[in-house]
């Protein structure tokens, strides 16, 4: 009646059920012309989109299951945009910091200066390098420093900026304790392995967390991407459990880490364990945990490949690697497969893939190393960086 009042277009959208049939949505569109008797008459189209609304009630569905998630997780979650505007918080941040207005804003419209600049800086790093771990002292909702570990990570989007989200753990009590037991150095060990405990089983649980997600994500690509996460936070805990069980506290030997490693992720590769053949030429070299980490996650790419894309159809692989110091005390890191390797005009150092991008990344600003590819009866991989096995972290 509006329509033919108006003369303006007619928009619905409705159901139609049928007998023994799906009900089916359909969107009606229709512009009014008025005829010369005065009556009017309408020109228009009607589409089926149920598939448009069952993909609507997909997502909506999808982002109440990560909100449900997000929201229950005992630690502090958000997301920032290039601009480092705050565009998500979730339950307990709002709680710890009466964040519920932050939405929207940048650290400089809810922070002190000092601690807006030193946030803004750790986010930028995070975005050239992919992944940053810093630790920050922020007020809390009462006015109360806290001391914050934060984990921020960033997400690429095809067509669009990248944003980085991350997750933060007040570790105040952690590091009151830290101080207290260091000034006592007879109780030195007994920290160092507390912590390294404490944090190789804090990144189990948000792996298992993240396990029980994917568990009800429908999207195999999301659940892809969750699988590798988990697959990279595994190994950073290895980490921390060499540590924890080593006898030197400061340093974790590369030997013995890089053996286990391949075996951890054989088990998420059933494929690779009846079909990769391990050759593994490594010389006992210890690094500290700063080398450690991203050299872990270095080799957790670089492992994982091999064990997803190198097994023919119907064959088997070779997997070698060699670690050990050249004659310049360099750490030289090679490994290589047998596999059919990447096409010529393929160059990795562009790849869209989060993970190689973090390869390199990692290799060249954190491990300050080098690190080249050559494709010749597989793919073979060199890295080479300078570690000072003296230096003590602690």
């Amino acid at each position: 009646e509006y329509s033919a009042k108006h003369l303006t277009d007619f928009t619905s959208e409705f159901r139609v059920t049928f007998p023994n049939k799906p009900t089916q949505w359909i969107l009606s569109r229709s512009t009014p012309e008025k005829l010369p008797d005065g009556n009017v008459t309408w020109y228009g189209f009607n589409a089926n989109i149920t598939k448009r609304k069952q993909d609507e009630e997909a997502l909506k569905e999808s982002k109440a299951r990560f909100s449900a998630f997000m929201d229950n997780l005992p630690i502090t979650t958000f997301i920032k945009d290039k601009e480092h505007k705050i565009l998500y918080v979730n339950n307990e941040m709002k709680k710890v910091f009466s964040s519920s207005d932050w939405l929207g804003k940048t650290p400089y419209d809810i922070l002190p200066e000092k601690v807006a600049q030193k946030l803004i800086e750790a986010d930028e790093e995070s975005f050239v390098k992919g992944y940053g771990t810093n630790e920050h002292r922020i007020p809390d909702r009462s006015g109360n420093e806290r001391i914050w570990e934060t984990h921020v990570f960033r997400i690429d989007r095809e067509d669009q900026e990248p944003i980085i989200g991350g997750f933060a753990l007040d570790i105040t009590e952690r590091k009151q304790a830290d101080e207290k037991i260091k000034r006592n150095l007879k109780e030195k060990n007994l920290l160092l392995r507390e912590l390294y405990h404490r944090t190789k089983n804090n990144m189990q649980v948000i792996a298992s967390m993240l396990r029980l997600q994917a568990h009800h994500i429908g999207s195999e690509e999301l659940q892809k991407a969750y699988q590798e996460i988990i697959i990279k936070i595994n190994s950073m805990a290895l980490v921390h459990q060499k540590l924890y069980e080593a006898k030197d506290l400061s340093l974790i030997d590369l030997k013995e880490f890089i053996a286990d490693l391949t075996h951890l992720l054989m088990r998420n590769f059933p494929r690779a364990r009846t079909n990769i053949q391990l050759q593994l030429e490594l010389q006992k070299i210890f690094v500290n945990i700063d080398t450690a980490i991203p050299l872990s996650v270095v080799l957790t790419e670089l492992i994982s490949n091999v064990y997803k894309h190198a097994i023919p159809e119907n064959g088997k692989a070779i997997m070698k690697i060699k670690f050990y110091r050249d004659a310049d005390q360099r750490v030289i890191l090679e490994l290589s497969d047998n596999g059919k390797g990447i096409p010529e005009n393929i160059d990795l150092r562009k790849s869209t893939s989060m993970g190689l991008r973090n390869v390199f990344s990692l290799t060249e600003y954190q491990l300050n190393g080098i690190i080249d590819y050559y494709c010749k009866d597989g793919l073979h991989w060199k890295i080479i960086f300078d570690h000072d096995f003296k230096h003590r972290r602690v």
